[in-house]
């Protein structure tokens, strides 16, 4: 616990914290945002800053995750809330997410590599701890929807993953195609596991 704060204090000032930052990223992105700027809109000291984090990254990284499991979360309760076949609403899905992640690119900050830079920053089983998560909702979403897929979850969690990270490459995949690739590649993914459920 940090030392000077209760715990109600310390949740509060985190609370805080993740939410300044989640504003900083979307308005300047990780690399241009400063701990200074945290702290003054958190209202706490920059030596109380480090109480909770070592380093910027690993608040940022708090805050993907609250991002992340909110976007999950939406998800679920889509799928809940969705009538059609299990392949339609599956394919919904997906689709519906891709659309939510391209209204916040600077999640992953496609000009100026924030995702990367998290990557490289922190250690690898930070990163793999949010993988696992990824796995778990996976899981979760094909318990939800009754498929049993053939193939590894943790496979099928990867191909979703990687078509989120398309959007690191519009450019080089072409903006005037890039949707019809994602719809594409979303609909394949979606007709090979349904092939095999």
């Amino acid at each position: 616990m940090a030392r000077g704060f209760n715990e109600r204090e310390r949740e509060t000032i985190q609370q805080k914290l993740m939410d300044a930052a989640e504003v900083c990223w979307g308005k300047y992105g990780l690399k241009k945002t400063s701990v200074d700027e945290l702290v003054a809109m958190a209202n706490i000291s920059k030596g109380s800053f480090y109480l909770f984090y070592p380093t910027k990254e690993h608040l940022f990284m708090d805050v993907f995750d609250r991002i992340d499991l909110r976007s999950k979360a939406e998800l679920f309760n889509i799928v809940q809330n969705t009538k059609g076949s299990r392949k339609d609403v599956f394919v919904s899905v997906l689709k519906q997410m891709f659309n939510e992640v391209k209204k916040t690119p600077w999640i992953l900050d496609l000009q100026n590599g924030d995702l990367q830079l998290l990557m490289r920053k922190l250690p690898p089983e930070r990163m793999q701890s949010h993988l696992k998560d990824d796995d778990s909702a996976a899981d979760q979403l094909f318990n939800l929807m009754d498929i049993k897929p053939i193939t590894d979850p943790k496979l099928i969690s990867g191909v979703m993953r990687s078509v989120f990270l398309l959007l690191l490459h519009k450019q080089e995949i072409g903006e005037e195609i890039f949707d019809d690739v994602i719809n594409y590649m979303i609909d394949s993914i979606v007709l090979k596991l349904f092939e095999e459920a």
